[in-house]
């Protein structure tokens, strides 16, 4: 009884939420062929690292009944967020600390497995393509929130001003890409900017919160990471083909139109992002 409890709360979240994220979705847009079009986008040497992790996590979880790539993404959400709060409340507690980190860490991991999970199970639609960019982004602003906070306790103001900075532009990167991507521009992935880079620098964040030389390393580079990868994917949005940045080009009318309806809604985040940011900034120098 108590499964079928929880499997009517999941069920329900996701028909909310689909009246939010395929607003601007239509079915021309989710007839895409996927394989083509993540074969082309998802071209980080980084990325590709882990993916054969990934499949190994899904063949696994795959076989668990009930579970379905859009769960995880909620799963991993819930996650990020506990160990967020855990690692707030850490002080010099070095178990409390472990626990945050194993938390964020398996929290990142399942926003990492969502997608291979969709694609290995045929199961990619619009609204789960559109609940993991949102995802990515909360947890990178969350996490990156947290650190600038933790490192603020600790008077690290050094750190705790990177990691505001990191949560502000945490969507920029992913929406510049969707930017170029509504013109046709298939950006290249790479750097320190990427998903799966910066996914490791909050775990390693989180888990070196303490330590006041690592964090000052480990923000600058979130942070550089974002401003660079988000400078070099605006440079292929203006320039377009002309750009270094751009590496193949694909004008089908769906693709263009699946990557508006993503930099529609990394615009909204982008707001969220950027009053997190700021907010910690402030309270910096409060």
């Amino acid at each position: 009884m108590a499964l079928e409890e929880i499997d009517n709360v999941f069920n329900n979240l996701e028909e909310d939420l689909v009246g939010y994220i395929d607003t601007e979705s239509t079915d021309a847009v989710s007839q895409v062929d996927e394989q083509d079009i993540n074969a082309a986008t998802r071209n980080s040497k980084l990325r590709q690292l882990f993916e054969p992790v990934a499949d190994l996590a899904v063949d696994k979880i795959s076989k668990i009944p009930g579970v379905t790539p859009n769960r995880v993404s909620f799963l991993g959400n819930a996650l990020v967020g506990a160990g967020c709060i855990v690692l707030l409340n850490s002080e010099s507690s070095n178990k409390k600390s472990v626990i945050a980190t194993a938390l964020i860490a398996t929290g990142s991991a399942a926003d990492f497995i969502d997608g291979a999970l969709a694609r290995g199970t045929d199961q990619t639609s619009e609204f789960g393509k559109l609940l993991d960019l949102i995802s990515d982004k909360l947890q990178e602003t969350s996490i990156a929130w947290t650190l600038s906070n933790k490192a603020r306790k600790h008077g690290d103001h050094i750190s705790a001003n990177n990691y505001a900075v990191a949560a502000m532009s945490a969507p920029f990167p992913a929406l510049y890409r969707a930017k170029a991507e509504s013109k046709g521009i298939i950006v290249k992935e790479g750097g320190m900017g990427t998903r799966t880079s910066r996914a490791v620098l909050g775990i390693a964040g989180a888990a070196l919160s303490q330590n006041r030389s690592s964090s000052t390393l480990i923000s600058a580079l979130l942070t550089s990471g974002n401003l660079v990868t988000t400078a070099q994917r605006r440079d292929a949005f203006l320039k377009e083909e002309l750009s270094k940045y751009c590496i193949d080009q694909n004008h089908d009318a769906r693709f263009k139109e699946s990557s508006k309806s993503k930099r529609n809604k990394l615009e909204t985040v982008s707001k969220f992002s950027i009053f997190a940011g700021t907010a910690a900034l402030f309270h910096t120098y409060k």
